[in-house]
């Protein structure tokens, strides 16, 4: 959430400082995300199904932009998670053009290879995940920032989340 605001905040004090009125800025926030029950097993699949996919972008892009195009390496646990990522990219083929393989299933669905690197809580980290009282709460919070709009992609096989949304905004 905080980086979804800040974002927001940095684009509306350029717009600002471009000497364009505030009130003119429309700015939608794209997501994937699963609404979750509190069924610890159930919403293991929901996020892996729903929202993970959204998480292994996240590892697709930084190692994309590892080797000859540059690109920071992450510290930490991202940074270990990053690494044991590497270890799958460096069999992709072609050799020399790896995001070929590396982006397959890009925002669809998380490859079978990568699936065990992506716990529960990195992916509901990730993403916008939660029960059906913080999602509300987030919309909120995204709502009073300035989001105008949030764009919600459902996966392919889980498209009966729509109903579980809608119910999320029904209640804001």
């Amino acid at each position: 959430m905080s980086g979804a605001v800040d974002a927001l905040q940095t684009m509306q004090a350029d717009w600002s400082a471009a000497g364009r009125d505030a009130a003119d800025l429309n700015a939608a926030l794209f997501f994937l995300g699963a609404v979750l029950s509190g069924d610890e097993a159930a919403d293991q699949e929901k996020l892996m199904a729903q929202a993970a996919p959204s998480t292994a972008v996240i590892m697709h892009n930084l190692s994309d932009d590892v080797g000859p195009m540059g690109g920071v390496r992450p510290e930490g646990p991202i940074g270990q998670l990053h690494q044991a990522y590497l270890k799958e990219h460096a069999r992709y083929e072609p050799e020399d053009a790896r995001y070929l393989q590396n982006h397959r299933g890009h925002l669809m669905f998380v490859r079978p290879e990568e699936a065990p690197l992506y716990s529960a809580d990195l992916v509901k980290a990730t993403t916008m995940s939660g029960t059906h009282e913080e999602l509300v709460a987030n919309m909120r919070t995204l709502a009073a920032a300035g989001y105008g709009q949030v764009v919600i992609q459902l996966v392919h096989g889980q498209e009966s989340a729509i109903e579980e949304w809608a119910e999320v905004f029904r209640a804001i």
